[in-house]
């Protein structure tokens, strides 16, 4: 199975990149000379719709919906949360968690996929 890319559009020139390791180039854990405060920054993702959640049509829980919910976009997600020193969620995620719907636990995936991460 071939390693999945992307075409980076910024900064030129446009190029196609490894999706694996691409938030990890930014060492975003690592303090830069010009940071004067707390590095803040947030992902989410959203339906062409602006949809960030839909009810399941059984059980009327929320969850992403399927048509965005995919393995690239949660790989870019872990390698965040690898370099944070704190995640904000939210209350009803940990709802989910406590009843066992919750995607994944925070702040990293135990599936071994991103076992690289845990380092």
């Amino acid at each position: 199975m071939a390693h999945p890319t992307l075409t980076r559009i910024f900064p030129a020139p446009e190029a196609d990149v490894a999706l694996e390791g691409l938030y990890l180039q930014h060492a975003l854990h690592l303090p830069s000379a010009s940071q004067q405060g707390p590095l803040v920054y947030s992902n989410f993702i959203t339906s062409l719709d602006g949809r960030i959640a839909v009810e399941h049509p059984v059980t009327g829980q929320f969850g992403v919906p399927d048509t965005i919910a995919n393995r690239r976009d949660w790989r870019l997600y872990q390698e965040l949360a690898a370099q944070a020193d704190i995640l904000v969620t939210s209350a009803r995620y940990l709802r989910d968690l406590s009843q066992g719907w919750a995607q994944d636990t925070l702040p990293l995936s135990s599936d071994p996929a991103y076992a690289d991460l845990q380092d």
